[in-house]
């Protein structure tokens, strides 16, 4: 406001202070030009929002009837841009706070009036939500008429509501805040509770007891945890011990619908990176549980790419059980379908297959693999590496009938020391097999019965020859490096290159033993003469089985055919990339397809190489071994154990990715999830703020 100044030669009018306090108001109420509208209005829930609502609540509370408008005083029409000069007797001691005025309308207004339609503007509609202001736009009397209206009720209820607004100290807010306080109190006990069942389930922990009730010896793993955490944690002391939270939130229902959750969170992460990815290969596996149901393992092996952090990682992400009925291989490629299109996973993009060697998963004609080649020819089938190494080794066993009887008196070993507590101790003092005659001289003395008296007596023999010890140390030099192979073999990080390279490895380390027979004996001869054994060596007659030349003209993997399609990618058309790629590599090394895709990634020149690139991921993503399903049966085991053979098929699935896949639950959001979990459930507690 311009050029306002006060005059104490103008005062007020006299008969306004002759006369009494009510009828003071009310001669002002008839003097003042604020129209509010007395008869009750309706807020438009439609276009209202939360706080225009809490508003109306209060107005309607504090007596204020609430309309709508479209004609009143807009905020943005408020501009003090009227120039008047007024003048207000010096006792008042102040100018008029909530004096504003409007250019545009060429009137003056309260400003908590003013201030109110602000709070009920929508701008939206651009309409108010409240009951219109005039104003004054009569100069006559001005003074005296803002003077009246500083008394009036009117005045006096909208500067007491514009008071309680500005603290925010309204019902509904105090309502909102004791809503808020519950709500994250209920989030707090929710993130308990999670992390309690990830604990529980990371460690093979079985979460409920018989009755699954509180105050109760079969409580179980879950609520016994609930009651340690609740001695130090005020949240769940809260929870468990305060008359306001009758509903604990901690049933055997609530239980698995946590789990539920955590599962599918998991498996949402895990299948939207599969169908991401430009290529992924089908593991599988089956056993028998506790129940002797048959369970099969899905296991699905893809690479994953990070243009952005220029990484490539190989991956293979289990994807829960599946109870198989029926054995054939119609059943077997059934249940895969089944599973795919349960994930929304395009069988298309399938590009390998990994399984044993049972007839029914390897049968050429029709085992699943073929099945599954018909509809995607691009799906190559791989033997288990893992598998197939075993196989050798088992028929090499066989081959010779004095290797055959060598591992027959190892197993009698081992079934006549385990049958026995005593004698399965005493195996622990030997640091090496030969040590174990020596224990085996102890324990003979101890024996009470014949029959292990005389097994014992026979075990020693055959171990106290020459050519016992000289099998021994051969096969400790084959076995030892097929054991580090076999445990690099299983590793989800190799690739079939690497298998191939360090299958050569083992291949060479055991042929070099050919040229150091005579260090063997020699070794052996050392060990005889330490332990006291003859070396002398019977003589007897050698037998040699006849063979036969075997017809290789029939052999299908030397047709023509098979060759052309073997070696289709040496045409010419097709080395284009892969020359220009050896011209750009220069003198770079690499060993593996791996290093081989992160140098085209690395450097960015994937558009160069496409092709180059999606044949290593195709590559990448074929199986080495079934390994993986394997593990999974360890944790089958666990889970699914004597004590909980009645698992359902469904929770035995959840836990067991809870479990598997720990690692990628730890990615998860539990805020997201309590959220998943509050919009799911209709329930009396809020867990949304």
């Amino acid at each position: 406001m311009a050029d306002i100044k006060t005059n104490s030669d103008n005062n007020v009018d006299g008969s306004i202070a002759a006369t009494s306090p009510n009828e003071f108001i009310t001669s002002l109420e008839k003097c003042h030009n604020l129209d509010l509208p007395e008869q009750n209005g309706v807020l438009p829930l439609e276009t209202a929002t939360i706080s225009e609502l809490k508003v109306s609540t209060l107005l309607k509370t504090e007596g204020f009837a609430v309309d709508v408008d479209c004609n009143a005083i807009l905020p943005n029409e408020v501009d003090d841009g009227l120039n008047l000069n007024l003048d207000f007797p010096t006792d008042r001691g102040h100018f008029p706070e909530t004096l504003t005025s409007s250019s545009l309308k060429n009137k003056l207004f309260c400003m908590a009036h003013v201030n109110l339609q602000k709070i009920f503007y929508c701008a939206q509609t651009q309409c108010l939500l409240m009951g219109k202001i005039n104003g004054i736009d009569n100069w006559q009397h001005l003074t005296q008429k803002i003077i009246k209206h500083e008394v009036s009720k009117q005045h006096i209820e909208a500067m007491k509501l514009r008071l309680v607004w500005s603290k925010n100290n309204t019902i509904d807010n105090k309502l909102e805040q004791q809503t808020c306080a519950k709500a994250q109190f209920w989030r707090d006990v929710l993130k308990r509770l999670i992390q309690i069942i990830l604990f529980l389930t990371a460690g093979n922990m079985v979460l409920r007891g018989n009755e699954g009730k509180i105050n109760n010896n079969s409580e179980g793993n879950f609520l016994r945890t609930v009651k340690l955490l609740a001695q130090f944690d005020p949240v769940l002391s809260k929870l468990l011990y305060t008359e306001e939270s009758k509903v604990k939130n901690l049933s055997r229902k609530i239980q698995n619908e946590i789990i539920e959750l955590l599962a599918s969170e998991a498996l949402k992460i895990l299948c939207e990176e599969i169908r991401n990815s430009q290529c992924f290969t089908i593991i599988m596996d089956s056993t028998q549980d506790i129940t002797k149901l048959d369970q099969v393992s899905f296991i699905f092996r893809y690479v994953v790419v990070n243009y952005n952090e220029q990484t490539l990682d190989v991956k293979e992400s289990f994807l829960g059980f599946y109870k198989l009925t029926k054995h054939g291989a119609e059943n077997h490629v059934n249940l895969i379908y089944d599973v795919l299109n349960k994930y929304n996973l395009d069988m298309k993009k399938c590009r390998g297959q990994g399984y044993d060697g049972a007839a029914v998963m390897s049968g050429v004609f029709s085992g699943v693999q073929k099945r599954i080649s018909d509809v995607v020819p691009n799906a190559s089938y791989v033997h288990c590496t893992a598998h197939n190494l075993n196989l050798v080794i088992s028929d090499v066993t066989k081959s010779s009938l004095k290797f055959s009887n060598f591992f027959d008196v190892v197993q009698i070993i081992f079934l006549f020391f385990s049958k026995s507590a005593p004698r399965w101790a005493s195996l622990a003092f030997g640091d090496e097999v030969a040590s174990n005659i020596r224990n085996k001289q102890s324990v003979k003395k101890n024996f009470s019965k014949n029959d292990e008296k005389n097994t014992a007596v026979s075990l020693k023999k055959k171990m106290e020859s020459f050519e016992f010890i000289i099998l021994m140390i051969i096969w400790e030099k084959v076995l030892k490096p097929l054991s580090v192979v076999s445990k690099i073999l299983q590793s989800p990080q190799t690739s079939l290159h690497q298998a191939v390279e360090y299958l050569q490895v083992c291949i060479d380390e055991i042929k070099k033993n050919r040229n150091t027979y005579e260090d063997l004996v020699f070794s052996a001869t050392e060990l005889c003469s330490k332990w006291g054994i003859s070396i002398i060596k019977e003589n007897k007659r050698k037998k040699f089985a006849k063979r036969q030349h075997d017809s290789i003209d029939n052999d299908k993997r030397l047709g023509l055919e098979t060759v052309s399609r073997n070696f289709e990618f040496l045409q010419p058309q097709n080395l284009k990339q892969v020359l220009s790629l050896r011209d750009f590599l220069g003198k770079t090394k690499m060993k593996t397809i791996k290093e081989l895709a992160l140098y085209i990634i690395e450097n960015d020149i994937s558009s160069l190489f496409s092709e180059i690139l999606t044949a290593c991921k195709f590559f990448l993503s074929l199986p080495v071994t079934v390994a993986s399903a394997e593990r999974s049966f360890s944790k089958l085991k666990l889970i699914k154990n004597y004590l909980r053979n009645s698992i359902t098929q469904e929770r035995l699935t959840n836990i067991s990715i809870l479990n598997i896949k720990i690692s990628r639950i730890n990615e998860l959001n539990i805020d997201q999830i309590i959220d998943i979990f509050a919009n799911q459930k209709a329930r009396k507690k809020s867990f949304l703020k």
